[in-house]
């Protein structure tokens, strides 16, 4: 609350807070299987590890894409230990990881070179394993083959080295990206899977029975010129009709599309200065925090004001978040009514890939109030 005599300004609460609405999510599961029925969602815990937003994805039948042991963990908690509800998705997977899936039965796990093949056989030798593939990335705000993914001309290596240390390759999986502006990405990955699915099988004698299209989904854009999740799904049912028949199954590991929409962060201008007539505002929550998404995840953030007392004229502003660092810059130019101390501000949207790579220790600044509804 925020209240005001001629000299003072007072505020008795001016931490910042999300506004989560769990129906959001329910929504978004339910566009997932209207338009991709046959491709069992596995949400990506990296994305938005909050524990009420996992169980209720958990309660509404979604499987897990975890990526470490704590990942793990945290779903064979709510799980009652059912294994089956998780992939072992990351590429590069510490010994210690690998073994204590081994220990709880998380069996379905990627690689994409020698060195964990190596790792794998000496772990968790029983593993069902999915040979992840390099593919186009250029379409994409966030490139992932730089760092993951075995490229086109070690396939048929990769495939044969597995053969030789008789582990149980049973399928292939890609990622084209996050944030992914072309359809036809994912159409062109499922041909690169099929090129690897005829090696495994004609060459080396593997069933092959499924394939991970991974993640990168388009949640939400108010671009009329952007595609459209609609787009995408469209063009992998079309990759699975023209390159696999019914004895393939398939999943993916949709993170943002599950909850960008449900998350509303709500900050407040917490300090002020006028510099000629451009305005510098401070918020209650910075670059260290939710809005790590600007330098992590390429998001450009909308900012909107709650209750301008005058919105009808506009000036140049320039935004800052809450730490000590200079770094710590929201928006370096953007054209704002003149808010006051205490005035609030929202940014809508906003539930993938802010909270989970936030600093809780950074200043000693953090976000830790959460307002749940289902609208």
């Amino acid at each position: 609350m925020l209240y005001h005599d001629d000299t003072y300004v007072y505020i008795n609460d001016d931490e910042p807070y999300y506004i989560v609405d769990l129906k959001e999510i329910e929504n978004a599961y339910q566009r997932w299987n209207k338009c991709l029925p046959n491709i069992k969602p596995y949400y990506a815990m990296k994305c938005n590890p909050n524990p009420i937003i996992v169980k209720h994805l958990f309660e509404l039948g979604c499987n897990f894409d975890c990526a470490s042991k704590k990942e793990i963990q945290h779903i064979l908690d709510i799980s009652d230990e059912d294994a089956s509800r998780i992939i072992f998705a990351h590429p590069c997977k510490y010994p210690s990881h690998l073994a204590y899936a081994k220990e709880k039965g998380v069996n379905l796990m990627t690689f994409d070179c020698e060195e964990e093949l190596y790792k794998i056989k000496s772990y968790h030798p029983d593993a069902k394993i999915l040979l992840r593939l390099a593919v186009d990335d250029s379409q994409s705000l966030c490139k992932f083959n730089i760092k993951f993914g075995c490229k086109q001309e070690d396939i048929n290596k990769m495939i044969g080295l597995a053969k030789e240390l008789e582990l149980n390759l049973i399928g292939f999986s890609f990622h084209v990206g996050s944030g992914c502006n072309s359809a036809y990405t994912y159409y062109d990955a499922l041909r690169i899977c099929k090129v690897a699915y005829d090696i495994a099988e004609e060459k080396y004698g593997f069933k092959i029975e499924l394939i991970d299209v991974g993640g990168g989904f388009v949640a939400h854009t108010d671009d009329p010129k952007a595609v459209q999740f609609e787009d995408i799904a469209d063009k992998i049912r079309q990759g699975q009709y023209d390159f696999f028949d019914d004895r393939v199954k398939f999943i993916a590991e949709p993170g943002r599309f599950m909850v960008q929409k449900s998350h509303t962060l709500v900050c407040c201008v917490v300090a002020k200065k006028r510099v000629g007539d451009k305005f510098i505002y401070y918020l209650n929550d910075g670059v260290y925090g939710s809005f790590n998404c600007i330098i992590f995840d390429h998001q450009n953030p909308e900012i909107l004001p709650e209750s301008p007392k005058d919105a009808s004229k506009l000036y140049e502003s320039q935004i800052f978040g809450n730490t000590c660092d200079s770094l710590d810059e929201i928006k370096r130019s953007v054209m704002l009514p003149e808010l006051f101390i205490g005035d609030q501000v929202c940014v809508k949207n906003f539930g993938a890939y802010t909270t989970s790579a936030k600093s809780d220790s950074f200043n000693g600044y953090k976000v830790d109030k959460f307002i749940y509804e289902y609208r």
